[in-house]
């Protein structure tokens, strides 16, 4: 077992003993949350002197965080009724009914922002993969002409209690794209007593990373803004400048996992 960018034969790799080939378990102490550990088994002959065939290298990643509950993991939609932007709503809008013959789903005119949810054609939910399982919501974002942000958001039918079980943080994770426009990230919160709350990534360039990144939101954070977290009625994520909008550009996001999660000390 051993961590970091370097592969068995450097200084932190780290030998752990002969085990029998019957056990299945082996008891690790002292991870570190936020490192990756590598780790492999060799097998090791009977004969005398013994031969060993080393086996292939494996990794795995050390979290910080404990999830207490999945919010959104983006995997039950579809191509027909269960469409992604019937559930997380855009300025786009849709037919609902007139597209899909069958669906008892009530049109919508959109929510006035350049924000469109799912691909033009299908699959209209993403496959490309950011954090776990098969999708993520794909937002495209148009901030170039008035009101100057990008928003889709999800409204649940009953308020969200998300004071449960230890939770203490809001997480997600999300990608973006190098030709992006860079413009900064926010979520909103809305609870059933109409207090809202705005939160913004603190990296003004998030938007542009290539790779998928964790972002994590304190309920602490949430609570001095007033929200009450134990009746959250609606998530709104977007792109722009909330506070003061200003014409930008164009972009793609991904977003998947929305979690409520306990943070490691």
């Amino acid at each position: 077992m051993f961590k970091g960018d370097d592969i068995c034969g450097a200084r932190l790799c780290v030998y752990r003993g002969q085990l029998p080939a019957e056990t299945l378990t082996y008891d690790l102490h002292a991870l570190e949350p936020g490192k990756t550990y590598y780790w492999r088994i060799d097998g090791v002959s009977d004969a005398d002197p013994p031969t060993i065939y080393p086996g292939l290298v494996w990794s795995f990643n050390v979290t910080d965080y404990v999830c207490i509950s999945m919010l959104e993991d983006f995997e039950s939609y579809d191509d027909l009724c269960n469409r992604i932007y019937f559930t997380w709503l855009d300025g786009f809008g849709h037919a609902a009914g007139a597209d899909v013959g069958g669906c008892d789903v009530p049109p919508y005119n959109g929510n006035g922002t350049g924000a469109t949810v799912g691909h033009a054609e299908p699959p209209y939910a993403s496959h490309v993969l950011i954090h776990d399982a098969s999708q993520s919501l794909p937002l495209y974002y148009d901030n170039r002409f008035p009101p100057s942000v990008s928003e889709t958001e999800r409204t649940w039918p009953a308020p969200q209690d998300w004071t449960t079980d230890g939770a203490d943080t809001l997480t997600l994770y999300f990608r973006g794209a190098a030709d992006n426009a860079p413009d900064p990230l926010y979520i909103v919160l809305v609870d059933r007593h109409g207090q809202f709350a705005t939160v913004v990534h603190p990296n003004t360039d998030a938007v542009l990373s290539t790779s998928a990144q964790l972002w994590h939101i304190p309920f602490a954070d949430l609570d001095a803004l007033g929200v009450d977290l134990s009746a959250v009625e609606t998530i709104v994520i977007g792109t722009g400048n909330p506070d003061n909008p200003q014409p930008s550009g164009t972009g793609l996001l991904y977003i998947d996992d929305l979690q409520l999660t306990k943070r490691g000390s």
